[in-house]
């Protein structure tokens, strides 16, 4: 009964085994894959916002719905792919060119203020710094009104150039324009041909060199005088104005001694005073209702005629 014992046994771990052979489940398949390749080459690469290196590349990626994002030049490239079980998905994916790498040249004089181009064309004035220059020789010149330098400056990628000009040492050239300057009390616009120049404010205006027609105005106190200026290159012109005539009358209630501009003119009522166009201190005065002032603006145009209540304050 030994021997029936064991050759049972054997009998049924031969049983077991083939069961288990026979009926093993099939493996599983739990990934897929994904390549990716790009233009230009080296792409960089993340799934689902996780850097997974340079293209070209080839990943092993659950079963799914997956955010791709390419990087390169410019703005990134974002797609979405899904990945099936034991299958191979393929993208290639073109991305922008790289930017042209560009340089930057950075202009200062002694004195300030000269005027910059660049192979031509005008930049502004100094100091200033000149950007997107492609790298090669660029021909910069630096003028003032009595000197100019042109000086070949070389460009490269990513990097800014010092050019640094001592105007005062450089070549002179002759001037090639001067300045009008107009004396006025007050501030008057300059016209020439219909175009506004600037005002009597300014210190001295800039004109090319020759014969200048010009309009000197002030509109509010009816003001408008023709005049022919000569400006001589690198020379100063200054046109002395001489301010017609307008008439004021004044009175006051109950009445008022008057000076104007700190200088006596009577008793009110005061008709037809002849002063110069522009603003006058007028000070009104009477013994027991005290002293009142007032700017008043005396026009080419028409007479003015001014009243005051000397009762009220």
């Amino acid at each position: 009964w030994i021997a029936a014992g064991l050759v049972l046994a054997m009998l049924a771990g031969a049983a077991v085994f083939a069961t288990r052979h026979v009926f093993a489940p099939a493996a599983i398949v739990e990934t897929g894959s994904l390549a990716i390749d790009t233009t230009p080459y080296a792409g960089r690469v993340d799934v689902d916002g996780i850097d997974r290196g340079m293209a070209p590349v080839r990943l092993s990626l659950p079963p799914g719905a997956h955010v791709l994002t390419v990087r390169g030049n410019g703005e990134p490239r974002v797609m979405l792919v899904t990945i099936e079980a034991g299958t191979e998905l393929s993208r290639h994916v073109e991305l922008p060119a790289q930017a042209a790498a560009f340089g930057q040249v950075q202009v200062s004089t002694e004195p300030t203020g000269a005027r910059v181009s660049v192979d031509g064309i005008p930049q502004g004035t100094t100091p200033l710094t000149v950007t997107g220059l492609v790298p090669g020789e660029h021909t910069v010149k630096v003028e003032s009104d009595l000197s100019h330098v042109s000086q070949l400056v070389t460009i490269e990628a990513g990097i800014t150039s010092s050019l640094v000009v001592p105007l005062a040492a450089a070549m002179p050239v002759e001037p090639r324009a001067g300045w009008v300057s107009v004396s006025t009390p007050f501030v008057m616009e300059i016209y020439e041909q219909g175009r506004m120049l600037g005002n009597s404010g300014i210190d001295r205006i800039m004109l090319p060199a020759g014969e200048h027609q010009i309009e000197i105005v002030n509109e509010p106190l009816g003001f408008r005088e023709a005049r022919t200026v000569r400006v001589s290159p690198g020379k100063l012109s200054v046109i002395g104005i001489t301010l017609p005539k307008g008439i004021l009358s004044l009175n006051a209630t109950p009445w008022a001694n008057v000076t104007i501009d700190g200088e006596s003119v009577g008793e009110t009522p005061i008709g037809n005073l002849s002063l110069t166009i522009g603003p006058h201190e007028v000070v009104f005065t009477n013994p027991q209702l005290g002293e009142q002032r007032r700017v008043i603006t005396v026009s080419e145009r028409d007479p003015r005629r001014f009243s005051i209540d000397m009762t009220k304050k």
